[in-house]
């Protein structure tokens, strides 16, 4: 079911229309005060490869208009002014309408790019996708056929037969699981992107003062305050010594300039939330977060929901960690050591983001580092029943399957976690951690207001609204 809770906003015909005529009382910078001379000429239409769906609209002298979406080649057009303006394509940039001439017995080739609004090459590309998430408890079994040879005795003699039997074992339980990991099974059925890494102290001081200076966000000595929608939660606190960010003359600045690249910490759920949308308000797209609310009303740049997370993190595993499974639990754990940092390996601080071994799916941190916020409001998971068994003794009191496979689960649909909630969601574990609480199940939680010097997050950004 769709999270979000308002319309999202598309180009139309209407605004094609406003930019022709705009185009057409002064668009492009030639000298148009000398007429050419009349004739007749060429125009060679060249459609733009890198979309489908694309059409163009050709306006030219008097009352003269074409359309199409291919190639074409028009002959014996009268010479002088004439105006193409390419149509919109959902998640493309256009070309901008383009007014040229075309002079007696001349070619004019009209062409025109679109640009893929899709993040950059820090993004990572996620289909749809079916997998697992959680841990074991313990309770899950499975059965099993083995050969063996029994011994009877028949008519006084001692005869041997071959036979199959059936055993059934239990999946052992996560070591250092929590309660709130149920296990279960999810299906994402959107494609989306994710940050390959956690955004960096850097980036946020080069977005948010272009943040400050739109007025999408204010400043005090000691804190960044949101400014949309009436909104002025705090975004981030400066007044701990462990803030590598302060504010000098209204601009936000790096004042431990060697934490440039590491990943940023001090910040709130809302300032994660607001540095996701000052994204998608750069790149003229509607943001993804109603700032009074806080709900989800468009897709676009945004927090990453706990289900898309988890996907990433175990880029197709189901061991404890994307790297292997846990042994130990603690400071040592060899599976972690080139994945993660983790108080086994971090030497009491954060590090660079990216320093360590990417997972198959090409994440970076996403056991340790630093806590990363994640858009879902905290709570139990809300876990369909495993299905019944159809070989009930009682079918109107029917029991659930014993054994089972994974495909037997019910799925859960695009999870965004539930409506309300006190808390909002926390994933990775952090560098001053054991291993336990770096797992791709373990699970966290916080007030949106609270900050550390051990939270940070990575941005998501979905190209269309969840069916």
């Amino acid at each position: 079911m769709s999270p979000y809770r308002g319309p999202l906003s598309t180009l139309i015909a209407a605004g094609a229309v406003l930019i022709l005529l705009v185009c057409l009382f002064g668009c492009g910078s030639e000298d148009l005060s000398t007429p050419p001379e009349a004739g007749v000429g060429t125009i060679e239409i060249q459609m733009p490869s890198e979309t489908a769906g694309a059409t163009w609209h050709l306006y030219g002298p008097g009352d003269s208009f074409d359309h199409g979406d291919t190639d074409l080649v028009l002959e014996d057009m009268p010479s002088g002014q004439y105006t193409i303006i390419w149509t919109a394509v959902k998640n493309w940039t256009g070309p901008l309408p383009a007014r040229q001439t075309l002079a007696k017995g001349g070619t004019l080739i009209l062409s025109g790019a679109y640009q893929d609004k899709a993040p950059g090459s820090n993004f990572v590309r996620l289909e749809s996708a079916d997998f697992i998430m959680g841990s074991d408890d313990g309770s899950r079994r499975y059965a099993f056929e083995r050969d063996t040879t029994i011994t009877r005795i028949v008519d006084g003699s001692e005869v041997t037969i071959d036979t199959t039997v059936v055993d059934t074992l239990t999946y052992p339980a996560e070591l250092t699981r929590e309660p709130d990991e149920d296990r279960h099974r999810v299906q994402i059925s959107y494609p989306h992107f994710l940050g390959k890494t956690e955004i960096t102290n850097q980036e946020f001081v080069e977005l948010g003062n272009w943040a400050l200076a739109n007025d999408h966000a204010t400043a005090t000595e000691s804190s960044l305050l949101d400014a949309l929608d009436g909104s002025t939660e705090e975004l981030i606190n400066f007044d701990f010594d462990d803030t590598p960010i302060d504010i000098q003359e209204g601009t936000l600045r790096l004042k431990k300039p060697e934490f440039a690249s590491r990943p940023l910490i001090e910040v709130t759920w809302y300032g994660a939330a607001s540095y996701c949308d000052w994204l998608s308000l750069q790149e003229g797209v509607d943001r993804a977060y109603d700032h009074s609310t806080w709900d989800l009303v468009s897709p676009n740049y945004r927090l990453p929901t706990e289900a898309e997370w988890e996907n990433a993190c175990r880029a197709g595993t189901q061991t404890a960690f994307s790297s292997g499974e846990i042994q130990t639990g603690s400071c040592a754990e060899p599976a972690l050591d080139a994945a993660g940092w983790f108080c086994g390996n971090a030497g009491g601080s954060s590090h660079d983001v990216g320093t360590k071994a990417a997972n198959a799916w090409e994440f970076f941190d996403m056991h340790g580092n630093v806590w990363e916020w994640c858009h879902d409001n905290y709570a139990a998971y809300e876990i369909p029943a495993i299905p019944d068994d159809p070989d009930s003794p009682d079918p109107f009191n029917p029991r659930p399957l014993l054994f089972y496979e994974d495909e037997d689960l019910v799925p859960m649909e695009d999870p965004f976690g539930p409506d309300m909630g006190a808390n909002r969601v926390i994933r990775s574990g952090r560098w001053l951690l054991a291993s336990s609480l770096c797992r791709s199940a373990g699970r966290m939680m916080g007030v949106p207001e609270s900050r550390g010097f051990h939270i940070g997050f990575r941005v998501a950004y979905q190209e269309e609204v969840a069916p």
